[in-house]
């Protein structure tokens, strides 16, 4: 009987690290990244153990995947989003990639920090820029007037008052919601 709960703790134990090892895998392939060229730093999908919570300035998150080069100073940070591409980036989602990358940079400043926003049928790589991420935590006063004075500072969107795609010119940014 004894000899019974050990072989099923043990097949239970293999089959938990075989799903484990297959959940890191597709992680990987989503963001288009290789396991022998990348290390996971962080990943919030799936059944994940480790998480980094990104902060500054106030703004918080956490990414779904970030990812360290083996070779070379380079992070990845990516985000999926379970829509499809349609060649189109929302404001929102571009935001908040560049808001995680501009955290990642002020935690790893002498490395390079590239972004991945992937979608259920593909994926585009993000620039950071960091004059759109300033821009992005400048509005963080203006929100907290906006809340306080119950009447919006000032209504004009970010992409209006700055270019916000002047490192990113091959994406197709729209405000759609």
């Amino acid at each position: 009987m004894t000899l019974y709960i050990i072989g099923a703790l043990v097949l239970l134990a293999v089959v938990f690290f075989f799903q484990k090892q297959t959940a890191t895998v597709e992680v990987f392939t989503r963001f288009g990244l290789r396991e022998s060229a990348y290390r996971m730093l962080s990943t919030d999908l799936g059944k994940s153990e480790g998480r980094i919570k990104l902060s500054s300035h106030g703004i918080n998150g956490i990414a779904d995947a970030v990812f360290e080069a083996m070779s070379g100073k380079e992070i990845v940070v990516g985000e999926f989003k379970s829509r499809k591409y349609r060649q189109k980036v929302k404001l929102s989602e571009f935001y908040q990639i560049l808001l995680y990358m501009g955290h990642l940079q002020s935690l790893y400043p002498k490395h390079h920090i590239r972004g991945v926003l992937a979608y259920a049928d593909g994926k585009v790589s993000v620039t950071f820029d960091p004059t759109v991420y300033e821009g992005l935590i400048s509005l963080r006063p203006e929100y907290w007037d906006t809340v306080k004075r119950r009447k919006v500072v000032n209504s004009t969107p970010l992409h209006k008052r700055i270019k916000v795609n002047a490192l990113n010119r091959g994406l197709r940014l729209t405000s759609e919601l």
